[in-house]
């Protein structure tokens, strides 16, 4: 929960609060905002990424030298439910 909290606290100190993108985080110091998550190579494993819907990502993989290799969600609850609500919001037409 404190990546979370760091993430939504460094969004309004700097002025990115409804501006999308990922905050990333690494060892509980925010390292700056990116407009999408992508290039997991350009980030060293362990670094958490938080979208303002506080979803979150962990860098996995690689090494500290070439960066990770991948991102992959940290919290899977959370994304499972979200992947429920929206596929029982859905309106199927006949």
């Amino acid at each position: 929960m404190k990546d979370l909290e760091t993430a939504h606290v460094w969004r309004e100190k700097n002025g990115y609060i409804g501006k999308g993108g990922v905050i990333v985080i690494f060892n509980g110091l925010a390292q700056g905002w990116v407009n999408e998550l992508r290039n997991p190579e350009t980030w060293r494993p362990g670094c958490i990424a938080v979208d303002e819907a506080r979803h979150s990502w962990i860098a996995v993989g690689g090494d500290d030298q070439c960066g990770a290799s991948k991102w992959m969600p940290k919290d899977t609850h959370s994304w499972k439910m979200r992947a429920r609500s929206r596929h029982n919001s859905k309106r199927y037409v006949s």
